[in-house]
Parts: C-alpha cells; sequence; structure tokens
C-alpha cells in the first residue's frame, strides 16, 4: 500500500479480453497510485451499468488502507455517501465536479468566475510545450465555501483553467472540483498533483 500522504486514483477500465472482439473484456474498477501508478486493488462490474461501477469502487475504497491519503476519480464518484466514508477512513478527497452534481459545479464556477468583492485566489502556473504546442495551466484554490456546501470536510475548492495554443489558435477550458483536503495540501501548488490524479494527466 502507497505511504501516507499518497494520493490514489479511482478508475472504471475493461481488461482487453484473449480474442479482441470475440471475448470482449471484463470491466473492473481500479484504484491506484498516481505518482507510481501502482495498482493497489480493484473489483469487477458484474454486468452492471455505471451506478454499479460506482458501487464496485466504494466496495473497493472500504477494503484500502485510506488513513492519511487522498482519493481522486472521475465525477461519477462525486458522491456525498462515498465522501463520508473516505473522511470516516481517516483519507480526504478530491472530486471533479460535472452535471452529476449541479448545484455544487454552479457554486465553485461563480465563485472563480465572479469573486466576492474582487476578491483574487492564490495559484500556481505550469508551462508545457510539446512540438509546436504549447499548454499554460492555472490552478487556482479557495476555502470560501468551506460553510456553504454540503460535504463531508469539505475545505477547498479547485479551478483549473487551461490554454493551449497551436499553430496561431488558442483554445480555453475550465475544470473545477470540491475536496476535503487539510490545511497544508489546500494551496494551489501542493494541490496540483490531486488535481491532476483527478483529471488523469
Amino acid at each position: 500500500m502507497p505511504a501516507e500522504g499518497a494520493v490514489l486514483a479511482v478508475d472504471g477500465k475493461a481488461l482487453r479480453g484473449l480474442h479482441g472482439d470475440e471475448l470482449p473484456g471484463a470491466p473492473v474498477v481500479a484504484a491506484y497510485a498516481v505518482a507510481t501508478g501502482l495498482v493497489v486493488g480493484q473489483r469487477g462490474v458484474r454486468n452492471r451499468p455505471k451506478a454499479s461501477e460506482l458501487a464496485a469502487g466504494r466496495e473497493l475504497l472500504a477494503d484500502l488502507d485510506l488513513a492519511g491519503k487522498v482519493v481522486t476519480g472521475a465525477a461519477l464518484y462525486a458522491q456525498r455517501d462515498l465522501s463520508r466514508d473516505i473522511v470516516a477512513a481517516g483519507g480526504d478527497y478530491l472530486w471533479v465536479l460535472k452535471s452529476n452534481q449541479p448545484d455544487t459545479l454552479a457554486a465553485v464556477a461563480l465563485l472563480f468566475r465572479e469573486p466576492p468583492w474582487g476578491e483574487t485566489f492564490p495559484e500556481a502556473r505550469q508551462e508545457n510545450r510539446h512540438g509546436g504546442r504549447q499548454e499554460r495551466r492555472w490552478l487556482r484554490t479557495s476555502t470560501a465555501l468551506q460553510d456553504y456546501l454540503d460535504w463531508p470536510g469539505a475545505q477547498p475548492v479547485c479551478c483549473l483553467e487551461r490554454a493551449r495554443s497551436r499553430r496561431g489558435e488558442t483554445t480555453a477550458e475550465w475544470a473545477y472540483a470540491s475536496a476535503s483536503l487539510p490545511p497544508e495540501r489546500a494551496g494551489p501548488a501542493a494541490a496540483a498533483e490531486v488535481v491532476a490524479g483527478a483529471l488523469g494527466h
């Protein structure tokens, strides 16, 4: 099991079949350490839809030692009951927010797009170049909603802004997240690894 402080990502995958389309892969949910890629556990998804992927993920996390670790995953896992289980086990969570949590997503997006009283947020910046493509990232965090959001142990929320430039054209996108990170991991620089794990890159 990864050491305390490690970031664990939960993700649904399909194991490749032995004969391609003739024997399709079996769907599983796996938990792995973001820093090393080491798989620490997995559960099969028994021919069931997305809701059952969530159930398999919850069963998997219940069998892992989460004390001192941070769990991330796709928006599917952004559920209050699962978050409560993780916090009760001594861990923390960071979930990407999407349309399955519309109220939380709207509140976090509004905070960063229209900051109250002109508030500025601490941020970490990163820039990468790959051939002719340039990507810039800004990760901002805030604890302004910690008494507003109805999430177990909710403290910081995050906004990741990404701008990609190629051949004179620039595209931008934003992603938002809610977390229960302790103060020492709630700043943008410390949260960068966790956010990268949640977004899969």
